[in-house]
């Protein structure tokens, strides 16, 4: 696998502003910088803030992410704010910004530095930049919606013990559909694609995403979520049909498998089926001695929530999730 890269592309003279900002490509010399300022949050102390970086960056190098996508204000030589863009499989952006309740940026200069950075996107192969933000950084939140985007949902990131959550291997409900599972092939690529799609309709998490990406962007994006192994991203099939799927991807730092999407066909809803998903999650996850699931929900989503706490999850971190569409021609189009 290859390493976090931090590519040396032109880096244009800094673009300096009347009252006196200055926006620059962070250089690889200061990327460390950048990414302390990108991550700090609101009651982290230093040595926190470092392990958090040394993480992040740890993460990228394993899962061949490029860092060399970092812009910074400056006024007077001095880092006012910073951003890094991390591009992802599917054509998308994660937009890392720092926490206003951590670093302050003076002047308008996080409002500045979007708008540049979004500019600098136009004309790249990507469609969509996320953000992830507190939901009580009100002041990061009315930044981004400045720039253009808008919330998708509130979603609580949640994991259980593979071990001890209560309902582990349990039995299909009486009245449950029996199903048998089709691992993921090239063969069946397409298969799994429809399937996927035909899941949004009537979808209670994040409905506001429904149409915004082609579909093979959004399998790409799944791919790209975590270690992906094929035997781990499963159909389950009733009747000759796919009734549900879970996909699940692996934390490239701890031993922890990711819920990178799971959905029953909307034919098949209110039988169980969310269920014998889990469970069949949770067993794949012991067999590959892996100690946790996680995931991530839309706070909205009661059924889903309702599931998730009854097999042992609990919230480790709630976010706001903010997209914005981005132009696929230079010219805005």
């Amino acid at each position: 696998m290859r390493g976090a890269t931090n590519r040396a592309e032109p880096n244009p003279l800094p673009r300096t502003m009347t009252d006196g900002l200055e926006i620059i490509r962070v250089p690889a010399v200061d990327a460390r910088l950048a990414l302390r300022l990108t991550l700090s949050a609101p009651g982290q102390t230093a040595a926190e803030l470092e392990q958090h970086v040394s993480g992040f960056v740890e993460f990228a190098r394993r899962m061949g992410l490029d860092l060399s996508r970092q812009w910074m204000v400056r006024r007077g030589g001095r880092a006012v704010c910073a951003c890094t863009c991390i591009e992802s499989p599917g054509r998308t952006v994660m937009v890392f910004l720092p926490d206003s309740g951590r670093v302050r940026a003076e002047g308008g200069a996080l409002d500045r530095l979007l708008a540049h950075v979004l500019a600098e996107y136009k004309g790249r192969d990507i469609r969509l930049a996320q953000s992830l933000i507190d939901p009580d950084d009100h002041e990061t939140r009315r930044a981004l919606e400045a720039a253009g985007f808008f919330e998708i949902a509130e979603l609580a990131y949640m994991e259980a013990d593979v071990l001890r959550t209560p309902r582990r291997f349990e039995p299909p409900r009486p009245k449950t559909p029996a199903v048998e599972w089709e691992m993921y092939s090239p063969a069946r690529h397409a298969v799994f694609r429809d399937f996927i799609a035909r899941t949004y309709e009537g979808s209670l998490d994040c409905p506001k995403l429904a149409g915004l990406r082609d579909m093979e962007d959004v399998i790409a994006g799944h791919k790209g979520a975590g270690l992906f192994d094929p035997a781990r991203w499963l159909l389950a099939v009733h009747d000759r049909r796919p009734a549900g799927c879970i996909l699940l991807g692996e934390n490239p730092l701890r031993p922890a498998a990711e819920i990178v999407y799971m959905a029953v066909d909307p034919a098949m809803r209110g039988r169980g089926l969310g269920r014998v998903l889990l469970n069949e999650g949770f067993r794949v996850a012991h067999v590959a001695h892996l100690e946790k699931v996680t995931l991530a929900v839309d706070a909205a989503n009661v059924p889903a929530w309702q599931l998730y706490r009854s097999f042992g999850f609990t919230v480790t971190i709630r976010r706001r999730a903010m997209i914005r569409a981005i132009s696929s021609t230079s010219d805005g189009s």
